[in-house]
């Protein structure tokens, strides 16, 4: 038998990002950036979808065109899954 790899699930879940139903629920209601100067661009300039600062409008402009910004949008737009559409899959029904 193997051996269980621990050291892969302490990195995965140490640099863990959003998930798609956190940010779809920060799109439906933008927060405010407040100046933070411990942030690259003071905090002025952060893509919602990808969770991501910025140092200048510029770069968050070229980011907005990437592939990798545009798939992240496109997960983020679609509802997210609910408890009942897990036991409507199974079959389960409340009626």
């Amino acid at each position: 038998m193997g051996r269980s790899k621990g050291y892969r699930k302490k990195h995965g879940t140490k640099h863990r990002g959003r998930d798609t139903d956190q940010i779809h629920r920060d799109l439906a209601n933008p927060p405010a950036h407040k100046i933070d100067d411990d942030l690259p661009g003071r905090g002025q300039f952060y893509c919602i979808s990808c969770a991501r600062y910025f140092i200048t409008e510029d770069v968050l402009k070229k980011h907005c065109d990437s592939k990798q910004h545009k798939r992240r949008l496109k997960t983020a737009l679609e509802a997210p899954w609910t408890q009942q559409d897990a036991e409507a899959a199974v079959g389960l029904t409340t009626e």
